[in-house]
């Protein structure tokens, strides 16, 4: 059986704002590549300026060929912060004004609103649940190893489970970091650890990165592309295959670090960088 992997795609957090127009040019010429295949469906996430720059840059067609694709079910645009900051580290009322202005401008320039909640840092702290449901949504991203944690296991985590905060009820999806790494990496063992996830009906759950520098996006898209075209991965986005499946159980509490913070691996909340790096309360 070829696997099932719902790809999540984001620009490279490193990405600079400075060079944004160059970035959208690119960006709309790569995900014309992917559009233009018959196989490739994902889950993608654009902070706000990246999305800003798209809609300076892009000509009315191209735009409508990506409303075309999130309608038809090839794309999914994933909510987050505009930013893209790590909202556990700012007040409830911010957190929110940064969720509903990137979700105001998804709809204003694409048409549609975000099913799935989405920050590059994969961070969760208690009290999210809260605020992403009076942002309406549906799911959230965060990594394997959290939800591993929070049920007491070490084994492959895919699927999604629900967790219910103060009231608040919200579905958490997994994402496979060993996986991501494998597919980044061209490993050749990625088919092995994507089957580990895949029982059941299952997708397995990979973030790749989009590259940073622009003169590299457009073979990023073509080799993402070639490589779900030549493996037969059958792909679907996300919030597609968290509405085909039933839940796989319930978290009582869950607390993530995250990826990428620089804070050593026994940390479990991101909240230790207001500790170790107390510059960051001045921002």
């Amino acid at each position: 059986m070829n696997p099932r992997i719902s790809f999540v795609l984001q620009m490279s957090p490193s990405t600079s704002y400075e060079n944004l127009e160059a970035v959208a040019r690119n960006l709309l010429e790569g995900l014309n590549v992917l559009l233009n295949s018959e196989q490739v469906k994902c889950s993608i996430f654009l902070d706000g300026p990246v999305i800003e720059a798209l809609y300076n840059v892009a000509k009315p067609l191209m735009f409508g060929k990506i409303q075309n694709a999130i309608r038809n079910g090839v794309l999914e645009f994933l909510g987050g912060g505009y930013y893209d900051p790590m909202l556990p580290l700012f007040p409830e009322d911010l957190q929110t004004m940064q969720l509903e202005l990137h979700r105001d401008y998804l709809k204003k320039v694409l048409g549609a609103e975000p099913q799935g909640y989405f920050n590059s840092s994969l961070v969760w702290e208690p009290g999210m649940a809260d605020v992403l449901e009076r942002s309406r949504f549906d799911y959230a991203l965060v990594t394997e190893a959290a939800v591993q944690d929070a049920l007491g296991r070490s084994t492959p985590v895919s699927g999604w489970f629900t967790l219910e905060d103060r009231g608040a009820l919200i579905r958490i999806v997994p994402v496979s970091e060993v996986l991501s790494k494998a597919i980044a990496e061209d490993n050749l063992s990625w088919r092995s650890v994507a089957e580990q996830y895949c029982r059941d009906g299952k997708s397995a759950i990979a973030l790749l990165d989009i590259p940073s520098e622009p003169t590299e996006i457009i073979e990023f898209f073509g080799r993402f592309v070639d490589f779900v075209e030549m493996n037969e991965v059958q792909t679907r986005t996300v919030g597609f295959a968290v509405d085909q499946l039933e839940t796989c159980g319930t978290i009582s509490f869950l607390v993530s670090a995250g990826r990428r913070l620089g804070l050593p691996s026994t940390a479990r909340t991101c909240r230790e960088l207001l500790i170790r790096r107390p510059e960051i309360n001045m921002h």
